[in-house]
């Protein structure tokens, strides 16, 4: 048994909602300002260079905002469907790295180690990159196309029954990162494992799942911007949840 194992059947507790928010909460306040100031510089650049882009990809870019809003993936033809989903899974794999950088933090918050900025980029160099944006760009791409696809097909429900399909699979999914870097399974090892495990607890983790976002979200009443830093209660509970269910 390695070190972290033994570690981890000394800490294990009940898994219930009260022992998985007291953990959660106990790493969230040790990685809160680390974490949401590296949020909050890796959204700024993500704006940056998304109002550049804009400058050469769209005739209007003054009018960039109200076409985001007025966009139906679904009306665009074959090639915009394409681009549409080229853009948003190129963008979710840009931040994979960084996301799992959080997990790490939450890890090391966990061990009692000093939680320091640098480790938002712990990943971007590491043998596990290939694997997390592998899975990453996977989940993005099914949720995206079968979007796309049941709105073309189904005008008017197409939507709730994507939703009906991708919520309870970004559930059964929420811990694939935390197993590839943890548990050096590769993308379908750590998708098929992820989907066993939290199956077994499904109902638990999706009570903690909206309770979780719902507090990540009360951000949005501090001017917005509060938001950065209550995001990284989802990871730290990401974080909990594997811990307590992958052995």
């Amino acid at each position: 048994m390695t070190d972290f194992e033994e570690f981890e059947q000394k800490q294990r507790k009940p898994f219930d909602i009260g022992n998985a928010f007291n953990d959660a909460f106990e790493i969230y306040k040790k990685i809160a300002l680390p974490a949401g100031s590296a949020l909050l510089i890796i959204s700024t650049i993500l704006v940056i260079i998304a109002m550049v882009a804009s400058r050469f990809l769209v005739n209007n870019p003054e009018s960039l905002l109200d076409e985001i809003k007025n966009l139906k993936p679904e009306n665009l033809p074959l090639h915009g469907k394409l681009i549409y989903m080229g853009v948003i899974t190129i963008i979710n794999v840009l931040t994979a790295p960084f996301i799992a950088g959080l997990l790490k933090m939450a890890f090391d918050a966990d061990h009692n180690e000093e939680v320091k900025f640098s480790t938002i980029g712990y990943y971007v160099n590491s043998s596990r990159f290939i694997h997390i944006v592998l899975n990453v760009a996977l989940l993005t791409l099914f949720n995206i196309g079968l979007d796309i696809s049941l709105n073309s097909l189904l005008p008017g429900i197409g939507k709730f029954i994507g939703m009906l399909i991708t919520i309870p699979l970004s559930i059964l999914t929420f811990i694939s990162l935390p197993l590839i870097i943890f548990r050096n399974l590769n993308a379908i090892e750590a998708l098929s494992k992820s989907i066993q495990l939290i199956s077994q607890k499904f109902f638990l983790v999706l009570v903690l799942f909206i309770l979780v976002n719902i507090l990540a979200l009360t951000g949005f009443l501090a001017l917005c911007i509060g938001i950065i830093f209550t995001l990284p209660i989802i990871y730290a509970m990401q974080y909990v949840i594997y811990k307590s269910l992958a052995e």
